[in-house]
């Protein structure tokens, strides 16, 4: 499911008429809306991993939850970042407009579901594999 979402938010931002974002009533609460689901892409594919990952019989320890949710409530600020520019023009000290910092946790949260899914395919036996594929 947290894959599907990932995906579907993905999907979403592509899909977004450029001529929605030029009407000046609408363009605040339009990206508002685009940048939530762009924020959530890599925490959904982190988790997505996580749960990979633990579904091969490698619990989480409470440290790698708790990073998980931490990293979600740090996406947030570059998504904040960029609705304060786009309401008042002025960026915002130490992050600016939050592109550069989206960029970097988009990243880093790649990297995380590269490492679980690694670690959980590591993990998975396979005599649990081809069980599977019947």
């Amino acid at each position: 499911m947290l894959l599907g979402f990932g995906l579907t938010f993905y999907g979403y931002i592509l899909a977004i008429p450029t001529a929605l974002f030029s009407a000046r009533a609408i363009d605040p609460s339009a990206l508002t809306v685009g940048a939530l689901p762009f924020a959530a892409i890599p925490w959904c594919f982190y988790a997505f991993a996580l749960a990979f990952y633990r579904d091969q019989g490698g619990a989480p320890s409470k440290a790698e939850v708790w990073c998980l949710g931490l990293f979600g409530v740090v996406l947030l600020a570059p998504a904040v970042a960029l609705q304060s520019v786009l309401l008042t023009v002025r960026p915002l000290p130490l992050i600016g407009d939050g592109t550069g910092a989206s960029a970097v946790l988009t990243f880093l949260g790649l990297a995380m579901c590269l490492i679980y899914l690694g670690r959980g395919w590591r993990r998975a036996s396979p005599g649990r594999a081809s069980a599977t594929r019947c």
